[in-house]
């Protein structure tokens, strides 16, 4: 799925619901979204009578602390396996454990 910016918002309301050009289905083929994703762009813009716009309110980025990239770190190291979190770590740890005892 493509990054949606409020240009080619604008765009896919002209297109699909001003000009009348095409199909929702064209019309996400062409930006790289769903269908569903087009309709409801539509929707809003019937319902507001104006251009929706993002939000630019999104879930902030975290970032991990040293102990948790050392975490990920020993386990890549030992295991060659992804542990995203603290909490994988001690799932598998725990899975490891049981497993061999």
């Amino acid at each position: 799925m493509v990054k949606l910016s409020d240009r080619k918002i604008r765009r896919i309301v002209r297109h699909c619901h001003i000009k009348k050009d095409g199909s929702t289905k064209e019309a996400a083929r062409i930006y790289g979204v769903s269908v569903r994703r087009i309709q409801q762009i539509v929707k809003e813009y019937k319902e507001r009578g104006e251009m929706p716009v993002l939000k630019k309110e999104r879930r902030p980025r975290t970032h991990l602390t040293d102990e948790q990239k050392e975490i990920i770190e020993n386990v890549w190291k030992e295991t060659r396996i992804v542990v995203n979190s603290k909490e994988q770590y001690n799932t598998y740890n725990y899975q490891v454990h049981t497993f061999i005892k």
